[in-house]
């Protein structure tokens, strides 16, 4: 495995290794070569399930079970918002798509940060909030 995808998820606690572990391989078969990691996630997205989230220097990557799979590019992102009370929930808003997942408060914020710096600032405003 990429090194810059087993550092992160060392560090994840061991229940979450577990329920998103599997999904790291299919993760990493997403990844070009020239891509690095700058940050990873494992949350919950409603009507998905466990998913397994990568910023990296290209683009927003994330997988889960049953072979759903998205990758966005950051100029295809229009805004990042998160908020929540207990947990962390991060939203992504693209052209024509939402992607919703809670997260741990620590690494979703992290993730959100990681996905913000990637995305460009657009003409009259920024792109991520």
């Amino acid at each position: 495995m990429r090194s810059d995808l087993a550092e992160p998820l060392s560090v994840m606690s061991r229940r979450r290794r577990s329920r998103h572990g599997p999904l790291a391989h299919a993760l990493e078969t997403m990844l070009g070569r020239d891509e690095r990691i700058r940050a990873v996630t494992a949350g919950l997205s409603p009507g998905i399930g466990d998913v397994l989230l990568a910023a990296t220097t290209k683009r927003l990557v994330a997988v889960a079970r049953g072979g759903w799979a998205i990758s966005v590019f950051y100029p295809q992102i229009a805004s990042v918002v998160t908020g929540g009370w207990l947990g962390l929930t991060v939203t992504i808003h693209t052209a024509g798509t939402v992607l919703s997942f809670r997260a741990p408060g620590h690494s979703g914020r992290e993730f959100a940060d990681a996905v913000r710096i990637g995305t460009p600032i657009v003409s009259g405003g920024l792109a991520a909030v």
